[in-house]
């Protein structure tokens, strides 16, 4: 197979994530961020089951982020509760148990939470089972993800405040939930990472990047 198609997508995209590094808003780049994941996807896996299917495969085979599948159980927590699941066996009560031992004043980094599989076992019907999957930290990032691109903003109300490296983290609020944080930092190396493995991907499945797309002086796809 020619490289050429894999070799002039990649570089487009290394000459885009040079200049999104450059803009000063940090919402501004993590929507930038976040956008590059559509046509990465796009030439991964064409158009191949949702749109959520495939932005969720490409971080969980190209990006490298050890902590995708762990479960966020703030978030479970608030989910259960709006569910109407608190009093649904005693999962409910497991959860808060667990989240109780978090320490207070300090981050907590997503590698302190469970794997979804250890969570499973506690569930009791198929909706708190649902609910552990849709609070995995890959489904949480592409709704994060669609406040960007959809709603121009960020969802929750995460302070960045951490200066020691692009590990995502909670942070405490008074009287207030425990509030998820994927800082910009992150989004720069989960893009950069993906773009790093691409040219293998297209190598190792036959993938000649630029055959996802439509060119042409017309606008409607085919």
């Amino acid at each position: 197979m020619s490289n050429q198609s894999a070799d002039t997508f990649i570089q487009h995209f290394e000459n885009q994530l040079h200049i999104i590094r450059l803009v000063d808003s940090v919402l501004h780049r993590k929507i930038l961020y976040a956008a590059t994941l559509d046509p990465f996807s796009r030439a991964c896996f064409g158009k191949n089951g949702t749109h959520r299917d495939r932005v969720s495969k490409l971080i969980k085979n190209l990006s490298g982020w050890d902590s995708h599948s762990r479960v966020s159980l703030p978030q479970l927590k608030l989910n259960l509760e709006q569910s109407c699941e608190k009093s649904n066996g005693n999962f409910y009560a497991e959860v808060c148990s667990a989240l109780g031992g978090w320490p207070e004043g300090q981050l907590v980094r997503l590698h302190q939470s469970p794997e979804i599989d250890s969570l499973k076992l506690l569930a009791v019907n198929e909706k708190q089972i649902e609910l552990v999957a849709r609070c995995q930290y890959v489904n949480l990032f592409y709704n994060y993800r669609n406040a960007l691109i959809h709603e121009f903003r960020e969802p929750g109300y995460g302070l960045e405040f951490s200066n020691d490296g692009s590990d995502p983290y909670y942070h405490g609020m008074i009287d207030s939930p425990w509030q998820l944080v994927y800082p910009v930092a992150f989004f720069d190396s989960l893009v950069e990472s993906v773009l790093n493995n691409l040219s293998e991907f297209f190598e190792v499945n036959s993938i000649e990047p630029h055959d996802q797309f439509e060119f042409g002086s017309t606008w409607l796809s085919r």
